[in-house]
């Protein structure tokens, strides 16, 4: 269950390759998620690298421990973490997406194909 979403899409496959209006629409909205979680991980990306500076004058001013620092680095790191990860499924159902959109597209126009045919002779 690592893959959820695309376990679905690949479940719900003969269905999709009878519907490329409807494989659009998803890829167009997979591709709206992937842009949120790319703001996500540039702000997650952008608040490690804040912690980490704060980390280092910390060290040298205050003398503080690592446990005190550590906690805050390491929830970040883990949102960070799910960010990308989240990021990585979407991509792979972003690319089964193109594939069945292709598929359906091919499907949805091979009925045309004799007309073509008899007009190119």
């Amino acid at each position: 269950m690592d893959k959820p979403v695309l376990v679905e899409m690949i479940h719900d496959l003969p269905f999709l390759v009878e519907e490329p209006d409807l494989v659009q629409r998803l890829l167009d909205h997979t591709h709206a998620r992937i842009d949120h979680y790319a703001v996500g991980i540039d702000e997650a990306d952008a608040r490690l690298q804040s912690l980490r500076q704060m980390e280092r004058l910390l060290r040298e001013t205050l003398r503080t421990t690592d446990e005190e620092i550590g906690s805050a680095a390491e929830a970040v790191e883990a949102r960070l973490d799910a960010f990308l990860r989240q990021r990585r499924n979407l991509t792979q159902v972003l690319a089964f997406l193109l594939f069945v959109r292709a598929v359906a597209y091919a499907r949805s126009r091979s009925r045309l194909v004799p007309g073509v045919l008899l007009a190119a002779a």
